[in-house]
């Protein structure tokens, strides 16, 4: 593989004239595109919510070490993660140079607004220090320096799309050439370059029309594009729509040392990790070919400070289960006095519990507490889907009417007698609910089409409460019942139990945050609802 320095150089080449000779074609935009869509990219493309928690120092995934050794950084110096995002069930791998200038909770913000779709063809995503530059080779997109803008995540995970998305690379496809013949422009300078430059830079654009609620007619004269914008969205539109949950998955790297240091003994090293993603799991398959793409120079990038600010909120890091060392340093003379009341029950009252009624206990609780994952997991795919269905009514009545929710809605009493019934389920399940803004707002509104739209999204609000109550009543249920001996002589206290219990607590935390996610959502939604609604039909 060609060090980045020498990608670099090439790059620098490319960049050395005010335009690509490549395909010969004028640009629509002399100054790149971030000036042009990032900003939209910004307000439209929300995060996705997500936790993450760092390996121990001293393992790192071989395709993580070579590219490190490739950009010239030192693979010791890099931080390793795992992001779990709420719509995926398996985790993504990143990889940070300490130096790098993208911080990780930037990449995770960053790389989870663009849609699941696109992301499910990514294994890893990498950041080490850099001029401002990126690249993506074999389903891994590497940042080089400060180039943390949605429009150059969406371009470099646009050439993973590019590759696999098709049997063949669409990019190369007759339907994609007969596009560039047939239109008099390409999006910028860089796009002239090639055609799977020309054909990612029209990937943003074709973002940007889906997220924009105006489309691509605000951004300038694209019409000279259409052709290639039109086949791009043919070929890979579907992946691009917000919303939904992964498909499937690349197998995971293997997992190497960082290198003969780590055995010197002057850092710590932890227990090697296990490759998470395995070829032939389901939903998990082995990626079908290596390729390249060429380092993007990105110049005039437009940043937002206030968004990368906000960034915290939506990716949240794990909290390591701890539990033994405070217990067993701290409280040492405790410690003691238990084991001794312990051994003296035992001559009083028989032996404790047995270990196999031990495994049936905690096989019970791991149990339980994945089926409240499930349910977690579909209540978060019932708001994606009630998200998009908002959307698609606005984009499809964009300009058609004035309230655009009232003309998407005539005559859909189905939806209307749903929400209802929705409505009387969790009434009769949770009759005394917390009071909702969102609700004393919409009794104002005279359309009750609207209105039961929110108020299913409303009750789906008040369910996760309830779900978020009965977890935590069930969490301390099981902490009550774990007898105090159990902590100091069986083998499951320090793992078993303790890790099922802060798998439940992660569960909880997310629940909380998904729901106070939602209720942004309703006031969004209340905010893009014109005054006519308040007057149906008119």
């Amino acid at each position: 593989m060609a060090s980045s320095l020498m990608k670099a150089a090439a790059a620098a080449v490319l960049f050395s004239s005010p335009a690509l000779a490549g395909l010969g074609k004028p640009t629509l935009f002399s100054d790149g595109l971030s000036p042009h869509v990032d900003s939209v990219f910004w307000e439209h493309l929300t995060p996705t919510q997500s936790t993450y928690d760092r390996w121990d120092w001293g393992w790192i995934p071989e395709t993580c070490l070579n590219h490190a050794n490739d950009n010239n950084v030192s693979p010791y110096d890099m931080e390793i993660y795992n992001v779990h995002y709420t719509d995926c069930g398996s985790a993504f791998v990143f990889c940070r140079h300490n130096a790098a200038n993208l911080g990780i909770v930037d990449m995770i913000d960053l790389f989870g607004r663009l849609p699941i779709h696109e992301r499910q063809y990514i294994t890893n995503v990498i950041a080490v220090p850099g001029g401002g530059s990126a690249y993506e080779t074999s389903a891994i997109v590497v940042f080089q320096g400060p180039v943390g803008t949605p429009s150059v995540f969406q371009h470099e995970v646009g050439h993973a799309v590019d590759s696999y998305h098709n049997d063949v690379g669409s990019s190369e496809t007759d339907l994609f050439k007969n596009a560039i013949n047939a239109d008099s422009c390409v999006p910028d300078d860089y796009a002239n370059s090639s055609n799977a430059e020309d054909y990612t830079q029209n990937s943003v654009l074709a973002l940007y029309e889906i997220v924009n609620p105006g489309g691509l007619d605000p951004i300038g004269n694209w019409r000279c594009l259409e052709n290639q914008k039109n086949a791009v969205s043919q070929l890979q539109g579907d992946a691009m729509i917000p919303g939904g949950q992964c498909d499937f998955r690349w197998a995971d790297a293997a997992i190497v040392s960082m290198g003969p240091a780590t055995g010197n003994g002057k850092r710590a090293v932890g227990a090697k990790p296990s490759p998470g993603l395995v070829a032939g799991a389901p939903g998990v398959k082995e990626l079908p070919f290596e390729h390249k793409s060429k380092v993007t120079q990105y110049k005039n990038l437009h940043f937002n400070e206030a968004q990368s600010a906000n960034a915290p909120k939506f990716a949240v890091e794990r909290r390591k289960v701890a539990f033994r060392d405070r217990n067993m340093a701290d409280q040492e003379p405790k410690r003691k006095a238990v084991m001794e009341e312990e051994a003296s029950r035992k001559k009083t009252k028989g032996p404790d519990v047995s270990e196999d009624d031990e495994n049936g206990i905690f096989e019970g609780i791991s149990k339980k507490s994945l089926e409240n994952a499930d349910r977690i997991r579909g209540i978060q795919r019932d708001l994606d889907e009630l998200a998009s269905r908002v959307y698609a009514i606005e984009q499809a009545n964009a300009g058609k009417h004035k309230n655009v929710a009232v003309v998407r809605l005539k005559g859909r009493h189905s939806m209307r007698l749903e929400a209802e019934r929705k409505a009387a389920a969790a009434a009769k399940a949770h009759p005394d609910p917390a009071p909702n803004k969102a609700r004393s707002l919409l009794e104002a509104m005279d359309d009750d089409k609207p209105r039961s739209l929110l108020q299913g999204m409303d009750d789906d609000t008040a369910m996760l409460k309830i779900i978020r109550d009965q977890q935590e009543a069930f969490f301390q249920e099981v902490l009550a019942r774990l007898p105090p001996a159990v902590c100091y002589k069986s083998r499951y206290c320090y793992f078993k139990p303790l890790l099922t219990l802060q798998a439940m607590d992660d569960n909880t935390a997310m629940l909380k945050i998904i729901r106070d996610q939602q209720e942004a959502f309703f006031q969004e939604v209340l905010a893009r609802l014109p005054p006519a609604t308040k007057s149906a039909g008119k």
